[in-house]
Protein backbone atom coordinates (compact mmCIF):
# COMPACT_ATOMS: atom_id res chain seq x y z
CA UNK A 1 0.00 0.00 0.00
CA UNK A 2 1.43 3.40 -0.94
CA UNK A 3 2.10 6.04 1.70
CA UNK A 4 -0.38 8.42 0.04
CA UNK A 5 -3.17 5.83 0.07
CA UNK A 6 -2.39 4.97 3.69
CA UNK A 7 -2.71 8.65 4.69
CA UNK A 8 -6.05 8.94 2.84
CA UNK A 9 -7.42 5.81 4.53
CA UNK A 10 -6.39 7.12 7.96
CA UNK A 11 -8.02 10.48 7.26
CA UNK A 12 -11.26 8.79 6.16
CA UNK A 13 -11.19 6.48 9.19
CA UNK A 14 -11.45 9.55 11.46
CA UNK A 15 -14.71 10.69 9.84
CA UNK A 16 -17.02 8.31 11.78
CA UNK A 17 -15.39 9.38 15.06
CA UNK A 18 -15.87 13.04 14.16
CA UNK A 19 -19.53 12.47 13.28
CA UNK A 20 -20.10 10.66 16.59
CA UNK A 21 -18.56 13.62 18.46
CA UNK A 22 -20.86 16.00 16.56
CA UNK A 23 -23.94 13.97 17.48
CA UNK A 24 -23.03 13.16 21.09
CA UNK A 25 -22.67 16.60 22.68
CA UNK A 26 -25.67 18.92 23.10
CA UNK A 27 -25.76 22.10 21.04
CA UNK A 28 -24.94 25.14 23.20
CA UNK A 29 -27.37 28.03 23.26
CA UNK A 30 -24.80 30.42 21.75
CA UNK A 31 -24.35 28.49 18.47
CA UNK A 32 -25.61 31.14 16.03
CA UNK A 33 -24.09 29.98 12.75
CA UNK A 34 -26.60 28.96 10.08
CA UNK A 35 -26.30 25.53 8.48
CA UNK A 36 -29.63 25.57 6.58
CA UNK A 37 -29.46 27.69 3.44
CA UNK A 38 -29.83 27.93 -0.32
CA UNK A 39 -27.18 29.76 -2.32
CA UNK A 40 -26.40 30.54 -5.91
CA UNK A 41 -24.00 32.60 -7.94
CA UNK A 42 -21.18 32.55 -10.45
CA UNK A 43 -17.90 30.63 -10.32
CA UNK A 44 -14.72 30.80 -12.35
CA UNK A 45 -12.33 27.82 -12.55
CA UNK A 46 -8.76 28.20 -13.82
CA UNK A 47 -7.14 24.76 -14.20
CA UNK A 48 -3.37 24.54 -14.00
CA UNK A 49 -2.03 24.40 -17.56
CA UNK A 50 -5.43 25.01 -19.17
CA UNK A 51 -7.91 27.67 -20.15
CA UNK A 52 -10.24 28.94 -17.43
CA UNK A 53 -14.00 29.11 -17.75
CA UNK A 54 -16.95 30.16 -15.62
CA UNK A 55 -20.60 29.45 -15.05
CA UNK A 56 -23.47 29.40 -12.56
CA UNK A 57 -23.62 27.35 -9.37
CA UNK A 58 -26.28 26.48 -6.80
CA UNK A 59 -25.83 24.93 -3.35
CA UNK A 60 -28.05 23.69 -0.55
CA UNK A 61 -27.32 22.80 3.08
CA UNK A 62 -29.85 21.45 5.61
CA UNK A 63 -29.31 20.96 9.33
CA UNK A 64 -30.79 17.53 10.14
CA UNK A 65 -29.52 17.17 13.74
CA UNK A 66 -28.11 19.80 16.10
CA UNK A 67 -24.53 19.25 14.84
CA UNK A 68 -25.09 17.40 11.57
CA UNK A 69 -26.02 18.75 8.13
CA UNK A 70 -26.49 17.39 4.62
CA UNK A 71 -25.21 19.40 1.67
CA UNK A 72 -25.15 19.39 -2.10
CA UNK A 73 -23.98 21.68 -4.87
CA UNK A 74 -24.14 21.79 -8.64
CA UNK A 75 -22.22 23.95 -11.06
CA UNK A 76 -21.94 24.42 -14.79
CA UNK A 77 -18.54 25.42 -16.17
CA UNK A 78 -18.27 25.83 -19.92
CA UNK A 79 -19.37 22.58 -21.55
CA UNK A 80 -18.86 20.55 -18.34
CA UNK A 81 -20.69 20.28 -15.05
CA UNK A 82 -20.27 18.77 -11.63
CA UNK A 83 -21.95 18.09 -8.34
CA UNK A 84 -21.00 17.21 -4.76
CA UNK A 85 -23.32 15.63 -2.20
CA UNK A 86 -22.50 14.66 1.36
CA UNK A 87 -22.71 14.99 5.12
CA UNK A 88 -21.03 17.48 7.43
CA UNK A 89 -20.66 18.17 11.11
CA UNK A 90 -19.57 21.00 13.34
CA UNK A 91 -18.28 21.48 16.87
CA UNK A 92 -18.79 24.91 18.47
CA UNK A 93 -15.66 26.10 20.26
CA UNK A 94 -17.36 29.32 21.44
CA UNK A 95 -19.94 31.84 20.21
CA UNK A 96 -17.66 33.04 17.39
CA UNK A 97 -15.86 29.88 16.27
CA UNK A 98 -16.98 26.49 14.92
CA UNK A 99 -14.76 23.66 13.73
CA UNK A 100 -16.33 21.98 10.71
CA UNK A 101 -15.83 18.82 8.66
CA UNK A 102 -17.46 17.42 5.54
CA UNK A 103 -17.35 14.14 3.65
CA UNK A 104 -18.90 14.02 0.20
CA UNK A 105 -19.12 12.25 -3.12
CA UNK A 106 -18.05 14.33 -6.11
CA UNK A 107 -18.83 13.87 -9.79
CA UNK A 108 -16.85 16.51 -11.64
CA UNK A 109 -17.62 16.09 -15.33
CA UNK A 110 -17.38 12.29 -15.06
CA UNK A 111 -14.38 12.29 -12.69
CA UNK A 112 -15.81 10.62 -9.54
CA UNK A 113 -14.57 10.17 -6.00
CA UNK A 114 -14.54 11.21 -2.36
CA UNK A 115 -13.93 14.70 -0.99
CA UNK A 116 -12.92 15.35 2.62
CA UNK A 117 -12.84 18.87 4.10
CA UNK A 118 -11.84 20.20 7.50
CA UNK A 119 -11.79 23.78 8.64
CA UNK A 120 -13.36 26.56 10.66
CA UNK A 121 -16.10 29.21 10.61
CA UNK A 122 -15.23 32.43 12.44
CA UNK A 123 -17.58 35.30 13.15
CA UNK A 124 -15.60 38.54 13.15
CA UNK A 125 -18.11 41.13 11.90
CA UNK A 126 -18.60 39.17 8.67
CA UNK A 127 -18.21 35.41 8.76
CA UNK A 128 -14.87 34.04 7.60
CA UNK A 129 -14.34 30.37 6.78
CA UNK A 130 -11.30 28.43 5.73
CA UNK A 131 -9.64 25.06 5.77
CA UNK A 132 -8.09 22.20 3.87
CA UNK A 133 -9.58 19.67 1.48
CA UNK A 134 -8.56 16.36 -0.02
CA UNK A 135 -10.20 14.79 -3.06
CA UNK A 136 -9.57 11.24 -4.22
CA UNK A 137 -10.97 11.14 -7.75
CA UNK A 138 -10.70 8.67 -10.63
CA UNK A 139 -8.06 10.87 -12.29
CA UNK A 140 -5.96 11.08 -9.10
CA UNK A 141 -5.91 12.85 -5.77
CA UNK A 142 -5.68 16.54 -5.04
CA UNK A 143 -5.14 18.60 -1.93
CA UNK A 144 -5.90 22.25 -1.43
CA UNK A 145 -7.01 25.13 0.75
CA UNK A 146 -10.11 27.31 0.81
CA UNK A 147 -10.89 30.73 2.24
CA UNK A 148 -14.25 32.45 2.09
CA UNK A 149 -16.46 35.14 3.56
CA UNK A 150 -20.20 35.61 4.19
CA UNK A 151 -21.53 39.13 4.78
CA UNK A 152 -25.12 39.72 5.89
CA UNK A 153 -27.14 42.10 3.68
CA UNK A 154 -30.59 42.14 5.25
CA UNK A 155 -32.40 39.56 7.35
CA UNK A 156 -31.73 36.06 5.98
CA UNK A 157 -29.89 37.30 2.84
CA UNK A 158 -26.08 37.39 2.61
CA UNK A 159 -23.29 37.87 0.05
CA UNK A 160 -20.78 35.03 -0.29
CA UNK A 161 -17.35 34.68 -1.82
CA UNK A 162 -14.80 31.88 -1.78
CA UNK A 163 -11.36 31.09 -3.16
CA UNK A 164 -10.25 27.45 -3.51
CA UNK A 165 -6.74 26.59 -4.64
CA UNK A 166 -5.36 23.09 -5.18
CA UNK A 167 -2.48 21.45 -6.97
CA UNK A 168 -4.81 21.13 -10.03
CA UNK A 169 -6.87 24.38 -10.22
CA UNK A 170 -7.89 27.73 -8.74
CA UNK A 171 -11.61 28.39 -8.24
CA UNK A 172 -13.32 31.68 -7.32
CA UNK A 173 -17.06 31.99 -6.56
CA UNK A 174 -19.36 34.90 -5.69
CA UNK A 175 -23.04 34.67 -4.89
CA UNK A 176 -26.05 35.15 -2.63
CA UNK A 177 -27.09 32.96 0.29
CA UNK A 178 -30.59 32.75 1.78
CA UNK A 179 -30.83 31.26 5.30
CA UNK A 180 -34.07 29.60 6.36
Amino acid sequence: MSVRRSIRLRALAGVPLGLLLCLAAPEPAHAGFGYTYLEGGYGYVDPDGGDGDGGPYVGLSALVRPRLHLFSSYRKVGSGDGFVIGVGGHVPVDAKLHLVGRLGWADLDGDNGLRLEGGFRLRAGAEIDGGLFLSDLDSGSETGVYLGAVAAIHGPLALTGQLRASDRYTDVTFGLRFYF
